[in-house]
């Protein structure tokens, strides 16, 4: 197991997209830190599906959502698709840059036109923390294979599990699909260090990669 040390430098290999992930969080939790009696915080809750290059498959998501302004945060469970068990958290912020703030509760509104009382464009950052989760089974067949030992006791990649930290930036397109539902869908930039990598895997250790996802939110609406 790494110490401390070696997993930061590991994970700071690819520092641009980290650390834009970590600040672009910061300035959102500090967003909804500011008092203002005059900005009511809505609550939501929502179910998704992601996936990265990272060889570990589909995530299924289950999350709840605090919304301010044109602010939002989310934190939720995550459930691979693979082993089907709940085995990591996942906590993002995102930020609207186009379309009404509010446009879940617009429907009699007639002040804007139709794209954005229906679709808003918005930039997310994640972090996602899984633990014991399986390789895809693409990865794992392609690690049996390309696994060379002289001897009978190469591992067996279908049983490996690794521990993964995630870090994603990107943007993602809303669309009001009923008065309260929300369907977001998303493509962004990763980058990913499996912190119990097993020496001699065919895949990376730490790299960036791509990742796309959808989810279906409900939004309620604030005090």
């Amino acid at each position: 197991m790494e110490t401390i040390s070696q997993i930061k430098k590991s994970f700071l290999k690819n520092s641009v997209v980290t650390l834009l992930t970590l600040t672009l969080l910061i300035n959102g939790f500090s967003a909804f830190g500011q008092k203002n009696k005059n900005t009511p915080i809505s609550f939501g809750a929502g179910i998704g599906t992601h996936i990265s290059g990272n060889s570990l498959g589909g995530f299924y998501s289950l999350n709840g959502d605090l919304y301010k302004n044109k602010n939002i945060i989310s934190l939720g469970l995550c459930i691979q698709n693979r082993s089907e068990v709940v085995n990591g958290i996942k906590i993002g912020y995102s930020r609207i840059l186009s379309g009404v703030e509010n446009f879940s509760f617009d429907e009699n509104s007639h002040d804007n036109d139709i794209i954005d009382r229906r679709f808003q464009l918005y930039f997310f950052s994640t972090l996602q923390y899984t633990k014991n989760a399986h390789l895809s089974k693409g990865a794992s067949l392609l690690e049996n294979k390309s696994s060379i030992s002289k001897d009978n006791d190469k591992p067996n990649y279908s049983k490996a599990k690794l521990t993964t930290i995630e870090a994603c930036v990107g943007f993602g397109l809303n669309t009001k699909i009923g008065k309260n539902i929300i369907w977001s869908n998303y493509i962004g930039l990763c980058s990913y260090l499996h912190t119990n990598y097993i020496n001699g895997m065919y895949i990376d250790k730490s790299a960036l990669a791509l990742t796309l996802g959808t989810t279906i939110s409900v939004k309620f609406s604030g005090n």
